[in-house]
């Protein structure tokens, strides 16, 4: 497995992740009964934008599988390394102070992510 072949993997991802978020707060009712419509709308909103980032996100990843300079390449998955990371530890934030993480598949999926591009930062050496 290539570094380009990481990118794309880890970019399919990210957009995955993305809409299955955006898609569950806008189109499933699984807001709490006692929510007022202010707070559906606030929590449809930030979940459009917090989607859209990611999307972007994981465009912009895909875009990356085109670079063919293996330095260069190392170098943009320490972004893919941060990004998964942070996520990770807005999640742990989450589960230990708010009482509340996402579901299982998006710690799946982003560790995965985090973990591919661990591995073709220090194990990979071809595009």
């Amino acid at each position: 497995m290539g570094l380009a072949n990481i990118f794309r993997i880890c970019g399919v991802l990210y957009i995955l992740i993305m809409l299955v978020l955006v898609s569950v707060h806008l189109f499933v009712e699984w807001y709490d009964t006692d929510a007022t419509d202010e707070h559906i709308n606030v929590g449809k909103t930030m979940a459009v934008i917090i989607g859209a980032s990611g999307i972007g996100t994981g465009i912009l990843f895909l875009l990356a599988s085109f670079v063919k300079d293996v330095k260069t390449s190392k170098i943009l998955l320490l972004g893919v390394t941060a990004s998964s990371l942070l996520l990770l530890i807005s999640f742990v934030f989450n589960e230990t102070v708010l009482n509340g993480s996402p579901p299982i598949p998006f710690w799946i999926i982003i560790g995965l992510t985090f973990v591919l591009s661990l591995y073709g930062r220090f194990r990979v050496n071809k595009i």
